[in-house]
């Protein structure tokens, strides 16, 4: 899959939702993206580092597994974020309409997570 044009982490700015916290480049904080189920990285900061819950509920379970894979390579690798330079993580939910996975994209260094199609594949 190509990337979807989208701005770098620390770059953030414009189209900021009111009271959102971006953490500081190079400080592994957590930046969530609701991507109001298009085919496009980015396209809405919901929660990011220190924020409270927000009303939907897989972007909490972003947050949350996020800071949790966070402190995995923390304490067990002895790396500071995925980079080990403090890389911020980004990770975006409702992705794409009937979108049955969940990827890590390496050129947008971001993780993507699909709603599913309430199909179950078996191979």
């Amino acid at each position: 899959m190509t990337a979807p044009n989208a701005p770098a982490p620390q770059e953030l700015g414009e189209g900021l939702t009111e009271g959102l916290h971006i953490p500081q480049p190079g400080t592994a904080g957590v930046i969530i993206y609701d991507d109001l189920n298009q085919w496009n990285y980015n396209v809405k900061p919901v929660r990011s580092e220190g924020d409270p819950a927000v009303p939907g509920q897989n972007a909490n379970d972003a947050y949350d597994h996020m800071h949790k894979v966070l402190q995995y390579y923390r304490e067990k690798l002895g790396r500071n974020s995925l980079d080990n330079s403090g890389l911020n993580v980004v990770a975006n939910v409702n992705f794409g309409v009937g979108f049955d996975n969940a990827f890590f994209d390496p050129t947008a260094l971001l993780m993507v997570f699909g709603n599913g199609s309430n199909v179950v594949s078996r191979t």
